[in-house]
């Protein structure tokens, strides 16, 4: 690029005349705004409005195709060199991954090839400079695996949804080490507050104790409720059956060891027993609603007007009450502890 006096030499202007010092003036605006164009805006050529860069000295002058290259590949560099991950960037890396929020994670490809299937079977080809392989994920998930599989920190998990995205790309990418690490993170407290999500995530892989544990959570929902069809809708069928199942089992055996013949405490006689079978009705449909029955072992029960009413009952033999309060509810607790509490 000629700037300056030199402008003079190749415009024929010799002397310090204002005719040249307007003619220099005029090329260094004009040359100067094609370059400004093509840096702003990499605009081709033509960018100074000249039908033909033949007809325009600056153009000429300035090569502006050559410039137009250099600023294009310069600037493409930089936006490249920009969004890489800072953790995953090693110079001499020949994988590069790109996510969908674009940014681009370069490590070595025996990372890749080691721990997982995917990267290990298929034919890639690892170069330096190589185009990035997408990956149809956002870096919350990318990055996270990636931190797995490298043996790098992992940040706590934050939403059960990543949980999910990161265990979809490791089946996925076939990492077994990363499903471990997710399988060991799946039955902590954060999670086990979505039993049925869960649930169906253990069921799927078939992991037995997690799903064990993940069942045993379900028992404080109702799965008739309408707020956990979307849950419900990712268990198998042959799963949820057998939910299903577990819940009527735990109500079902609750009434059986309930039942029994209504004798005063005092004399022996058998009494009317409608107001125990109202009351065993109840907890009943208690159990049903919420199979754990933490709640019948609770002081909202003594308020419940079945409960007031066995309470009062008294023996017509000798007058005496026929039920103890302390005694029923031990015996619902004991009823409760012998209920399997697990698919």
């Amino acid at each position: 690029m000629i700037w300056g006096s030199d402008v003079s030499v190749l415009l024929g202007c010799s002397g310090d005349t204002r005719e040249c010092s307007v003619a220099r003036i005029s090329l260094l605006t004009h040359q100067r705004r094609h370059v400004f164009m093509l840096m702003r805006f990499g605009l081709p050529e033509r960018a100074c409005g000249n039908e033909s860069i033949n007809t325009c000295p600056p153009c000429t002058v300035t090569r502006p195709s050559l410039l137009s290259s250099f600023i294009t590949s310069t600037m493409a560099s930089r936006e490249l060199a920009a969004t890489y991950h800072p953790t995953f960037n090693t110079p001499d890396a020949d994988a590069v991954l790109s996510s969908l929020d674009g940014t681009l994670y370069r490590l070595p490809s025996p990372v890749l090839r080691r721990s997982t299937t995917f990267f290990a079977s298929n034919s890639f080809t690892f170069e330096p400079n190589s185009k990035p392989i997408p990956i149809h994920e956002h870096d919350v998930v990318l990055e996270r695996l990636l931190r797995i599989i490298s043996g790098l920190a992992i940040p706590p998990w934050c939403t059960f949804d990543d949980l999910e995205g990161v265990l979809s790309l490791a089946e996925t990418w076939g990492a077994r080490g990363a499903l471990d690490i997710v399988r060991a993170s799946i039955t902590s407290p954060m999670f086990l507050r979505e039993p049925l999500r869960v649930y169906a995530i253990a069921t799927r892989f078939g992991w037995e104790e997690e799903a064990e544990l993940a069942s045993k959570h379900t028992l404080s929902l109702s799965l008739h409720e309408e707020q956990h069809q979307e849950a419900l809708r990712r268990i198998s069928t042959r799963s949820l059956v057998k939910l299903f199942k577990f819940h009527r089992k735990r109500r079902d055996e609750f009434r059986v060891g309930m039942d029994g013949d209504a004798r005063c405490r005092g004399c022996d006689n058998s009494v009317d027993g409608s107001a125990w079978t109202a009351l065993v009705w109840k907890m009943f449909w208690e159990m049903d609603a919420r199979p754990s029955g933490d709640k019948l072992c609770s002081l909202e029960i003594e308020e419940w007007p079945e409960m007031e009413t066995c309470l009062l009952e008294k023996c017509p033999g000798c007058g005496r009450l026929v039920y103890d309060r302390l005694e029923m509810l031990e015996r619902v607790r004991k009823c409760l502890a012998e209920l399997p509490d697990t698919v």
